[in-house]
């Protein structure tokens, strides 16, 4: 029964997750533009490169489970389970995300394998894919020009690769491979309405972590994201009547992530990300017991373009 309490964790804190967070989440206001959204954290290729990239799942070569909760505008939360499988050197992984965005709901339900090419005991190159349902709810006053309070849904790939090298950690992914984007036209002005987060996105990481003494450790990563599209969509809604409008956008972004870890117990640092305005991101984490961590990310300057946001991540290895 030990043997399958991660799985059967994982499948509790999913449905529990899924209910308890349509019960409380606030209801949506549409006077404020969905385009804010874009700024949300999602620091989770730092601490959990699993999110990004599906041969991550298990690098640690641990079993491990993630939680994390974002706050911004709207609200959405992750959760994932790592299970190594050391005697074929490969990993799984389940995934499973839930957003609230301007136009409704959104819940992702993700099933991963990574098979692991090792050369050396720190040396590797991991394969991974990842197969995902996406289900979509729109509000019945919802901006995309679906019926209210329908449920809509559809496949999704993921594809990853994974290089290791003792803490040097080298990735490549390709989220919706398949399909590129879940595609809703609008009669009215002849143009697609992008805003669900469903577009090819290629993903490019570095990460590593330098021993600078007994106690102290310094890491640093990167990550690049391009994007399928440069032209946004985008919606607005005041008390009169409904409006499209459509803007240029930034089809990048670039995070540079460093932190500090003293005694593997307390972590400080931060990210800077280019993508639309610049925005400095800073972290905190704790280990509150061995094999339990707690982090914390928040942007640093409050701005009318850069709400205040925050985001956690529990992460336990087992």
């Amino acid at each position: 029964m030990k043997k399958y309490f991660p799985f059967i964790l994982f499948f509790s804190l999913g449905y529990s997750l899924s209910f308890t967070a349509q019960s409380i989440l606030p209801a949506i206001n549409f006077d404020r533009l969905p385009s804010s959204e874009s700024f949300a954290p999602s620091n989770y290729h730092f601490f959990n490169p699993f999110n990004f990239n599906p041969a991550m799942a298990g690098i640690e070569e641990k079993q491990q489970l993630n939680f994390g909760w974002n706050r911004q505008v709207n609200n959405s939360a992750s959760l994932s389970y790592e299970q190594p499988i050391a005697t074929i050197n490969s990993a799984i992984g389940l995934h499973y995300e839930y957003n609230v965005r301007s136009y409704g709901e959104m819940h992702r339900y993700g099933l991963a394998y990574n098979y692991g090419f090792r050369w050396k005991k720190n040396t590797q190159l991991r394969i991974g894919m990842q197969f995902s349902q996406v289900n979509i709810k729109v509000e019945q006053y919802s901006f995309l020009p679906l019926e209210g309070n329908e449920w809509y849904s559809f496949p999704s790939v993921d594809f990853g690769l994974a290089f290791q090298h003792k803490q040097l950690r080298l990735g490549v992914s390709i989220q919706n491979l398949m399909p590129e984007e879940f595609p809703i036209f609008n009669e009215e002005n002849g143009n697609y309405l992008n805003k669900i987060d469903t577009k090819r996105t290629l993903n490019l990481s570095a990460a590593n972590t330098f021993q600078l003494s007994k106690n102290l450790n310094w890491s640093v990563a990167f990550l690049l994201r391009f994007y399928s599209h440069d032209v946004i969509d985008d919606f607005a809604y005041n008390y009169f009547y409904p409006y499209y409008y459509s803007y240029k956008s930034n089809n990048q972004q670039h995070d540079f992530s460093s932190y500090i870890s003293f005694r593997k117990k307390c972590t400080i640092g931060a990210t800077y990300r280019t993508q639309f305005d610049p925005v400095w991101i800073g972290f905190v984490g704790v280990k509150l017991k061995e094999k339990l961590d707690l982090k914390f990310s928040f942007n640093l300057k409050k701005e009318d373009n850069a709400p205040r946001f925050w985001e956690a991540l529990v992460q336990y290895q087992f």
